[in-house]
């Protein structure tokens, strides 16, 4: 429901507005049909509501008005007979009363969770990346689309030391507030045992004990964290039951890493394993939550791995900022922008060394990472 009412938001004003109109004719036509002996009186407030919870207080309060109007014209022409004639005009205004308490109650309603709403997506924002690492030799980028106000979804690049970053993508179970907060405690958590530079099992299995000490069971948390040896151009990584990883090599071989184990949150003493690639010039490396392959068009079709693998080989010499726009672009268009899940992309590409890079100094590279400390 909160989907389809993001969607009528989305949707142009005039053409919403002419569909109101018409369901409001519909209404008073079928009441006048029907005569007095069978009340439809409920079914204006759907026109009326709908207009004051999607296009605001003004719209809302103009649908009670012409919802009055239209109820007194089908009561007038259905000739009921009344003990006084003052009574129709009475009850038409008893309508509009109705009418106006409804819209304007949700349309306050609407601007006071749109106002909460907005607080809770800027404090969330402000735990995602500000500033993504720029490192000679790799492009790196990430996206991020909830599908309400608020997402379950979390990424994050780290840098560790000088010659290691680590990447970390999570997808908590559920939507909303509740998948929010949970997400905002694993941020916190990951941003803390990151600096300890753990092994990317380890930082896993403290993760996993921490969720399920701190969670109900019917909640949990997929999630990949992996640290790239910038010098060696190794990637060391845990996968805990996300979304495997796509490894575009640029000969077009294609990989998906697939070490680690369940997802956190599960079994408390559960032991993850690690695997490492060796990452070459012109590979791509793809980290994806399941709202990107479990998009839905307008016939309920999934945009599935098949869509996104041919995205991939399309754009994956591009790098990564033209791949993830390339991403974003196609599941925009396949779903008509509507987000049945939380949607977040976070990619590495291996590019040849810049002269730029090489020559940044040692109070460049330390101002780079202060910025990245700076979020926590």
């Amino acid at each position: 429901m909160n989907n389809y009412l993001s969607y009528l938001e989305s949707r142009p004003r005039k053409p919403f507005l002419m569909r109101l109109m018409l369901l409001l004719v519909v209404v008073g036509a079928i009441d006048y049909i029907t005569g007095v002996e069978v009340s439809f009186s409920a079914l204006y407030l759907v026109p009326v509501a709908l207009g004051a919870w999607v296009l605001g207080r003004r719209t809302g309060v103009f649908f009670s008005i012409v919802s009055a109007i239209v109820w007194y014209l089908a009561d007038f022409m259905s000739s009921p007979s009344y003990s006084h004639p003052l009574i129709p005009y009475w009850n038409a205004l008893v309508m509009l009363a109705g009418f106006l308490t409804t819209a304007l109650v949700l349309a306050r309603l609407k601007q006071t969770i749109d106002g909460e709403n907005r607080l809770a997506r800027e404090i969330q924002e402000r735990l995602l990346p500000r500033e993504i690492p720029r490192v000679a030799g790799y492009e790196i980028a990430g996206a991020w689309r909830p599908a309400q106000s608020v997402s379950g979804d979390y990424y994050d690049v780290i840098t560790l030391d000088d010659d290691l970053l680590a990447f970390c993508v999570g997808d908590v179970v559920g939507h909303g507030i509740p998948a929010a907060l949970l997400m905002s405690n694993l941020q916190a958590a990951v941003r803390m045992l990151a600096i300890s530079k753990l092994p990317p099992r380890e930082i896993c299995t403290q993760l996993n004990k921490f969720i399920f000490s701190n969670t109900t069971r019917d909640k949990f948390i997929t999630f990949f964290y992996g640290v790239l040896d910038i010098s060696k151009r190794e990637f060391v990584y845990t996968n805990a039951g996300h979304n495997r990883p796509l490894l575009m090599r640029t000969n077009g071989d294609r990989i998906s890493p697939s070490e680690g184990g369940i997802a956190l949150g599960l079994l408390p003493d559960f032991g993850y394993n690690q695997g490492r690639v060796h990452l070459e010039e012109g590979d791509l490396l793809l980290l994806y939550t399941d709202g990107v392959v479990e998009a839905r068009n307008l016939r309920n079709e999934l945009f599935d791995d098949e869509r996104l693998l041919n995205v991939l080989e399309e754009n994956h010499t591009k790098g990564a900022t033209a791949t993830c726009n390339s991403i974003l672009q196609v599941v925009s268009e396949f779903s008509k922008g509507i987000y049945q899940d939380d949607l977040t992309l976070l990619a590495l590409s291996v590019q040849a060394p810049d002269s730029k890079w090489e020559e940044m100094s040692a109070r460049q590279r330390g101002s780079v990472e202060e910025t990245r400390i700076s979020i926590l």
